[in-house]
């Protein structure tokens, strides 16, 4: 199965760009928010997932189709690697030390586990069902994957990379993300339109929230208050009270979101699209303000934990956009 047939099974509608040009209403720099391509770097043959380390200091992006991961410096945007991985990689998750990497590998059913130091993978958790998203615990301790071909999250122990739980959720799992504090991890169930919430110290589904159309991707805002929802078949940006487990806003979009990323201060949240922009919604006014051109089928991005930089996959093109 090719990788995107899982996580996209995309209807590429263009529509009319949210909220403006690319430099947003006070010009180049003048929005509050970072809205210029400022690079584009070449990595591997379809990049679909990116991550960041706890420091900034690199990002690293999967290569579904190259069979790689490469890291990027972010002092100076250098790509190195690649770094050889197995079948159609995906979710990545860092260790906060960062030593190791963890790759899901949606084509050939196991989660590898990278060395950054040598650069070479060095472990391999196997039988797990076509693994997409992984979300790491703030401590550390356990990587949390959502198993799209079991309807499952699984939960892996870093000190020996064993499977030690199987949480059942809904259809689909796709994106997952962890609250600040480390207490619940969510996942994004695209084929009944709902997330589920786990409650971490338990590994138990406490809450099923249902959203909107096929939900792809969920992000955290920094205080834990909000999680936010990217919901691929409605066009809409789901927002949800965490002290309640509630739905109680939608946020109209013009394109399909994918993956999300908010910045540090937790003003303005990134989305992917299936088109070639990137959307940037002010989640205090809970409007999309502004649409960044970027490469074709910008899926997956991350934004840096202490800058206002973000890093867009462009998936059809091999490249990685620099926005800041």
């Amino acid at each position: 199965m090719h990788c995107r047939s899982l996580a996209a099974v995309v209807s590429c509608v263009l529509l009319l760009s949210c909220g403006g040009d690319s430099t947003g209403p006070g010009g180049p720099g003048q929005t509050g928010y970072p809205d210029s391509v400022v690079a584009e770097l070449t990595v591997g043959y379809l990049p679909e997932g990116i991550c960041i380390t706890p420091s900034g200091s690199y990002a690293y992006v999967s290569n579904s189709y190259s069979e790689t991961v490469n890291c990027i410096r972010t002092s100076d945007n250098t790509v190195t690697g690649p770094i050889v991985v197995n079948t159609c990689p995906m979710g990545l998750a860092v260790t906060p030390d960062e030593q190791f990497l963890y790759v899901a590998c949606f084509g050939d059913n196991s989660v590898l586990v990278v060395d950054l130091d040598q650069g070479i993978a060095v472990d391999i958790i196997l039988f797990v069902s076509y693994p997409f998203g992984l979300a790491m615990h703030p401590d550390g301790d356990y990587v949390y994957a959502t198993f799209w071909g079991s309807d499952q999250v699984g939960v892996i122990r870093t000190a020996d990379n064993v499977l030690v739980d199987s949480i059942a959720v809904g259809g689909g799992p796709m994106g997952i993300t962890m609250s600040p504090d480390g207490s619940l991890a969510v996942a994004a169930c695209e084929d009944n339109d709902a997330i589920y919430i786990i409650d971490t110290s338990e590994n138990e589904v406490v809450r099923v929230t249902w959203v909107r159309d096929a939900p792809y991707d969920v992000e955290f805002d920094p205080s834990g208050a909000y999680a936010y929802v990217s919901n691929r078949g409605g066009m809409k940006l789901s927002v949800i009270d965490m002290s309640t487990y509630s739905l109680i806003e939608n946020i109209d979009l013009d394109y399909q979101p994918f993956d999300l990323s908010i910045l540090p201060e937790g003003h303005f949240l990134y989305a992917g699209t299936s088109e070639d922009v990137v959307l940037v919604v002010d989640v205090w006014d809970r409007t999309c303000v502004d649409s960044i051109q970027v490469g074709e089928q910008p899926y997956a991005l991350a934004a840096m934990p202490d800058t206002n930089r973000v890093y867009v996959c462009n998936a059809y093109v091999g490249t990685v956009s620099v926005i800041e």
